[in-house]
């Protein structure tokens, strides 16, 4: 059954219409009563805007949703009703995600040129842009108590599993005339 929603009817919450597609209007298809085309269009409007805005580039999830005034999490009710603009959101992120790591990767390099970085920050670009000199290695040695050898001991994983149910089930009563369990 199709239901308001499906035509971009949306509660004041930003939530989908859960009503009967046509409600009050004597059809039974588009928006209900209470969200008539108008606000389908305004909704339409509202994710090419917020698209657009994350095209850009410019703009975080949260930036772009108060641009709009919305909200992330009507932008996500929003995404997951509409199969399309989501796909379309995560294209554009797609391709803007490279665009914002040169962003970040410049502004850190900025932070290290003026001398204004953590200990972090300094490692982090190191180990990653000359691993051949800087890495983060750690070497962990595994021993025994008192430094000695490890005990290991190699089971049937299928025996122990059949011993530990007869197990339960001797404890419970319920052998039910299986020989293994007895």
């Amino acid at each position: 059954m199709k239901t308001c929603a499906d035509f971009g009817g949306q509660t004041h919450g930003g939530k989908p219409c859960t009503r009967k597609a046509g409600w009050g209007t004597g059809k039974d298809t588009g928006p209900c009563k209470a969200h008539p085309d108008e606000q389908a269009g305004k909704l339409e409007a509202l994710k090419r805007a917020y698209v657009d805005l994350i095209a850009s580039g410019d703009h975080t999830f949260m930036s772009a949703a108060k641009k709009v005034g919305s909200s992330v999490t009507a932008i996500w009710r929003m995404r997951k009703a509409d199969k399309a603009f989501d796909k379309e959101i995560e294209e554009w992120k797609k391709q803007a995600d490279p665009f914002r790591v040169e962003i970040v990767e410049d502004a850190l390099f900025a932070r290290l040129a003026k001398g204004k970085y953590t200990a972090a920050e300094l490692i982090f670009y190191l180990c990653n842009r000359a691993p051949h000199r800087w890495r983060s290695v750690q070497h962990v040695e595994v021993a025994g108590p008192g430094g000695g050898p490890i005990d290991v001991e190699i089971t049937n994983a299928r025996e122990r599993l059949a011993s530990r149910v007869a197990g339960i089930s001797t404890r419970l009563g319920q052998t039910r005339g299986d020989p293994r369990l007895n």
